[in-house]
């Protein structure tokens, strides 16, 4: 191929390499071909405009603080932030950056009724976004100026600060889910300082004056919490709180362990700070005002810890409270080493006096059990391993003193006024470990109650435990006393054998209890006797033996009375065991007798998880007279007008969506009004009558009813008893006309029956 380029310009003319008019040859007769064209560099435009739009991205990202920053940001973050919660959030400012230092402004967060509950003049973190999202727990300092939390009750006595901050509901009205809350094994790792200036918590009751702890600062030194060091103090009406705490080693492998600990930690009181804000927070619908002091001096050392608590309170009273107000002292000393704490508490002062002594080994985790571990471990013996420890007590308190200055704590029914008693706790003794164990000894005395028409006094009570945990064997009660004005029991045993004696006056219940359970205004009298008897007879069962008697019973209230001159209720059973859990319950032989009117045997069972049942009862002696004259009582006042008598026996099984029953009951010498319902007696059989679909739908087998007026046979019956519409079977009568409506009129007491006689055969 030849070109016509000349050899001395090896180069064809392009725009960058003119050749001159002058040095062009002469152009020839034929067209010389096109030069080849250059490819386009794609490759160098894609990659400009790959960075172009990295550096767009990266600078997109690095304003986005600035930009959330901006006074026309501020309506949209507020309000994806208060979509998801019940209160309301605002704030002045917004400064946030990459790497410089977060700050919020003029905070407020206000509840449902436009209220604060949170506020902060400013909040400044010493940590930009960046080094947030790589470790939220490390940062310079945290400093909150100005921060005031304000605690409203509630009509139901519940802070509103909680309803705040829940979630919203969605729009269909459901609220989200919970997220389960996971096990915290190890503490956070939190390093860094933090400031709180002129602080306020303010609590108010739903009806009541608020309470506040103001002027609350705060300059802690945290490095993951490990070592604590700083200050905090706070004001309150009449006095100021001060604490202070340089303390070391505080925790191990990511755990709270004292036993290593090194420093001193010291709190105190200028002054007798008025109680009024902490009492509010403990009992928000009463006002308790008081006055307290309160000194705690803790020296940590790996070798050994020592802890000194002094405590005093004085004019405890609720506002208005006619008696003298409460003065007390409360002294404590512990002691930690190794890793062994005991520990000493005494309190004294006008309402009486207490001691504990508490010694464990802090170096034990805490029993993870379960209701069937505690079952296995009462019933059947199973070990419980839990943590060594012991504890004792001794208390001694005037419930007077108590209840006439801080009325309704002793939670006594309305009217009721406790004008002296003492309850003395002689001892209380609980052991942990292999072999735990529980001894206590207390008593009521010289208890008198003012109520409603004069004053009453309150027989002593005595109560004595003495039980223990066996492997193997299970609960092993020694001793249960209690003995009281009206009543005792006296039980003792194991799960194999464990027998169980009471007795009771009704009247001296009503006396001696009234003042603390709600017994309605019914006036009780006779007396109760019975015994209970558990015996294990293998591993999958416990036999009961149980019996009740009672004599001259009575009970009134208002124009209602139920009396009973005698009662006997005795059953014997078993008690159906899968892994110590109950299953099923058997009767295996029930008696009720009432007045040698109502006599009632037979038996039955009862299956826990499917809920069904079956009884197989025979009514030995049913006197209507019997419930004649318990009609008011019953509810049932109609049955005044009957008399007669009724046996027969009866067959029933089902859960709660169907009933099969069997039985046979025949009635005699009834009467209504004192005048004869039937010449004879009436005998009804039935077979095979069941309820099925909860009730919806009714069959019968077989049915009779059978008395000198009528005879009556159902037979292969189906009832749709929820439409009322589809219905089968045979029904087969032969009535005396004249002798049924007499009856029926009798019945339902009508004076003049339709004038009808003769027979009907159907």
């Amino acid at each position: 191929m030849t070109s016509n380029i000349p050899e001395s310009d090896p180069l064809p003319p392009t725009m960058d390499n003119p050749v001159s008019d002058a040095a062009s040859p002469e152009p020839s007769d034929k067209t010389p071909p096109e030069p080849p064209r250059r490819k386009r560099r794609w490759g160098r435009r894609i990659l400009v405009l790959t960075l172009l739009l990295l550096l767009g991205l990266v600078g997109l990202v690095a304003i986005t603080p600035w930009a959330l920053s901006r006074p026309e940001a501020r309506d949209t973050i507020l309000g994806l932030v208060n979509d998801r919660i019940a209160g309301d959030v605002k704030f002045d400012s917004l400064s946030l950056s990459w790497f410089d230092d977060l700050e919020v402004k003029g905070l407020s967060i206000r509840d449902a009724d436009d209220k604060d509950v949170v506020s902060a003049k400013r909040i400044y973190l010493g940590k930009g976004l960046a080094g947030v999202a790589q470790d939220p727990t490390r940062f310079a300092e945290l400093r909150i100026e100005s921060p005031q939390i304000d605690i409203r009750m509630d009509e139901n006595n519940q802070p509103t600060i909680v309803t705040t901050f829940a979630q919203a509901s969605s729009d269909d009205g459901t609220e989200s889910a919970p997220e389960t809350p996971e096990s915290v094994a190890r503490l956070p790792e939190i390093l860094g300082k933090i400031v709180i200036k002129d602080g306020q918590i303010r609590v108010t009751p739903h009806a009541g004056e608020a309470q506040a702890v103001s002027n609350i600062d705060a300059d802690i030194d945290i490095d993951s919490l490990n070592a604590i060091k700083g200050s905090l103090a706070f004001n309150m009406p009449g006095g100021a709180v001060t604490a202070e705490a340089n303390v070391d080693n505080l925790t191990q492998d990511g755990a709270l362990n004292v036993c290593n600990a090194s420093g001193r930690l010291r709190v105190a009181t200028q002054g007798e700070c008025e109680l009024g804000p902490l009492l509010a927070m403990l009992a928000p619908d009463r006002q308790i005002a008081g006055r307290g002091t309160l000194t705690v001096d803790a020296d940590f050392r790996p070798d050994a810890s020592s802890a000194v608590v002094a405590a005093r309170v004085s004019g405890l009273q609720v506002a208005n409270a006619e008696g003298t107000p409460l003065e007390m002292t409360l002294d404590g000393d512990f002691k930690l080493k190794g890793t062994r704490l005991d520990g000493v508490v005494a309190l004294k002062g006008t309402p009486g006096d207490a001691n504990v002594e508490l010694n464990v080994d802090t170096d034990q985790a805490a029993p993870n059990l379960s209701a069937d571990d505690i079952v296995a471990a009462l019933l059947g013996g199973k070990s419980l391993k839990l943590p060594a420890f012991e504890l004792s007590a001794r208390s001694r308190l005037d419930l007077a003193q108590v209840d006439r200055a801080l009325p309704g704590s002793l939670e006594l029914q309305p009217g009721q006024v406790v004008r002296s008693g003492v309850l003395d706790v002689e001892r209380v003794d609980i052991q942990g470990g292999d072999a735990p164990s529980v001894a206590a000894v207390a008593k009521l005395t010289d208890a008198n109650v003012s109520r409603e028409g004069g004053a009453a006094p309150v027989a002593p009570m005595r109560l004595q435990l003495n039980a223990r945990l066996d492997d193997g064997v299970g609960l092993n009660v020694e001793q249960l006393k209690v003995d009281a004005g009206f009543g005792a029991i006296d039980a003792s045993g194991t799960p194999k054998a464990l027998t169980c004696r009471f007795n009771g006056d009704l009247s001296g219940a009503k006396r001696d209890l009234g003042p603390f359970v709600d017994l309605g205004r019914v006036d009780m009298a006779g007396a109760l006797e019975g015994t209970l008897a558990l015996k294990r007879e293998g591993d999958k069962d416990v036999a009961i033996d149980a019996s009740v008697n009672a004599t001259g019973v009575k009970i009134r209230s208002g124009e209602k009375s139920f009396d009973l001159n005698q009662a006997a209720i005795a059953q014997s059973g078993r008690l159906d065991l899968d892994g110590n859990a109950p299953t099923r319950y058997q009767a295996k032989s029930l008696r009720v007798d009432l007045d040698q009117q109502i006599v009632v045997s037979g038996a039955g069972s009862y299956d826990i998880a499917s809920r069904s049942f079956d009884a197989d009862l025979q009514i030995d002696r049913g006197d209507l007279s019997f419930l004649a004259n318990r009609a008011d009582a019953l509810g049932a006042p109609d049955l005044k007008r009957f008399r007669g008598q009724i046996a027969g026996d009866l067959k029933v099984r089902g859960d709660s969506n169907n009933i099969d029953t069997s039985g046979r009951l025949s009635a005699t010498q009834l009467t209504a009004d004192s005048r004869p319902v039937l010449r004879d007696k009436l005998d009804v059989n039935w077979k095979d009558v069941a309820w099925r679909n909860g009730g919806e739908k009714l069959s019968i087998a077989l049915a009779s009813l059978a008395s000198q007026e009528a005879t009556v046979n159902i037979t292969d019956a189906n009832i749709d008893l929820a439409s009322g519409e589809n219905a089968s079977g045979a029904i087969k009568a032969d009535a005396d006309l004249q002798g049924v409506f007499a009856a029926l009129a009798q019945f339902n007491n009508d004076q003049k029956p339709p004038a009808l006689k003769g027979r009907l055969r159907l």
